[in-house]
């Protein structure tokens, strides 16, 4: 499956049309199918949850509206699912972890508890998983995009077409402060990943004679040779001490880089980019493919977890008033809160429905739900401590 998948991926890489990519991708499925549908005694090869499309492309069953947080009243985004609601049983969630050395997915299913008065458990149905070469490399998003569907269409070739049809949301998990740039209202890259250890005072473009930078030694009132001077000027100017949003690898970091070296608004002040965390970029592809060109309700949403080496204050659940005089008075960037994720939930929290191109493609419910993310360190104490770990865990 891997080797038909990365065929097609170097196949579309240089595709532009939409429909040229669909193309592609069904002629892909229907060879995986054909080559290794014969193995899957469990599956007929065919979605057997097949929903009648409605007018907004959801399927017929989807749930009815019902709001489930802020971000679901300001952004017109509905469903029934949020993590205070009761899962039923056989219900299923699909988690994607995308790490330095590659990717892997896991599906959970809810099964009954084992007996009376305990919680109901949740097992792992199906996973599978990957590593990064030199064709999909671990720096390059649209690898990390075709690592999703490759993975998605493993599940579906291996007889788990009744598991898929039940997941009800999916969550994506990246490294921390690894981030890109893309168009506003779209899903094009602008600006390619800096990845989770690219540091911006010693990376090769970042300085005039290739010597490490050190953030004590741009201060406020010096004058700055380099970008990258220039931005850890501005760290140590408007940037609270011992914050995490000053490291030199974090996100607020490449942010103001990128800025330095091109602005991210036009000469009207019109913001033309937004960063976009890893898991920010596949939860937003995942919920857009398929969209029209500059739809505005394709916006960046993020979760705390990511956001944290951006500045977000996870307290007050807002971005703190330094970020805006940083952005507005030090980078001269006008609408600050433009060239950051619109939204930021908590993990877990609903963020929007799957895009009906994507659901279609991967024989999903057309009401499955993105769910706020995290990064990699967050999952595995997840993994370690569980959901719900008592304060003081470590």
């Amino acid at each position: 499956v891997d080797k038909e998948t990365k065929n097609i991926f170097q196949r579309i890489e240089g595709m532009e049309a939409v429909e040229d990519v669909d193309r592609e991708w069904e002629n892909l499925v229907k060879e995986v199918e054909g080559k290794f549908g014969e193995a899957d005694e469990g599956g007929t090869g065919e979605n057997e949850s097949e929903e009648e499309d409605t007018a907004d492309g959801r399927g017929a069953d989807a749930a009815p509206p019902g709001e489930f947080s802020d971000v679901a009243s300001e952004t017109g985004i509905h469903a029934d699912l949020s993590i205070e609601n009761d899962p039923t049983e056989g219900d299923c969630f699909v988690g994607f972890d995308l790490g330095t050395s590659g990717a892997r997915m896991s599906i959970v299913e809810k099964t009954p508890s084992s007996s009376d008065g305990d919680p109901p458990a949740y097992n792992e149905v199906f996973t599978a998983s990957l590593a990064w070469d030199d064709i999909m490399r671990y720096d390059d998003a649209y690898a990390w995009r075709a690592a999703v569907d490759m993975l998605m269409l493993r599940a579906s070739v291996s007889g788990k077409e009744d598991v898929l049809s039940r997941v009800k949301s999916m969550c994506v998990s990246g490294t921390s402060a690894t981030c890109l740039l893309v168009k506003k209202n779209t899903l094009d890259i602008s600006r390619e990943a800096r990845m989770y250890n690219y540091d911006i005072a010693s990376s090769s473009a970042a300085t005039n004679d290739g010597k490490t930078l050190k953030s004590k030694g741009a201060k406020a009132g010096k004058h700055a040779d380099t970008p990258a001077e220039r931005v850890l000027q501005l760290i140590n100017t408007f940037v609270p001490e011992k914050h995490t949003a000053r490291a030199n690898t974090g996100s607020l970091a490449k942010l103001l880089l990128w800025n330095e070296e091109s602005p991210i608004v036009d000469d009207a002040g019109e913001t033309q980019e937004v960063l976009c965390h890893q898991s920010d970029y596949i939860s937003l592809s995942l919920m857009h493919e398929g969209d029209d060109e500059g739809e505005e309700t394709c916006v960046v949403a993020s979760d705390w977890h990511n956001c944290l080496k951006l500045g977000y204050d996870v307290q007050s659940l807002c971005y703190p008033a330094w970020m805006n005089a940083l952005l507005k008075e030090g980078a001269n960037i006008p609408d600050p809160e433009s060239v950051l994720p619109s939204k930021v939930v908590s993990p877990g929290e609903p963020m929007g429905f799957i895009s009906p191109v994507v659901a279609a493609k991967y024989g999903v419910p057309g009401d499955v739900v993105l769910v706020g993310g995290t990064t990699d360190s967050n999952a595995a104490f997840f993994a370690a401590a569980g959901a719900r770990p008592e304060y003081g865990t470590a």
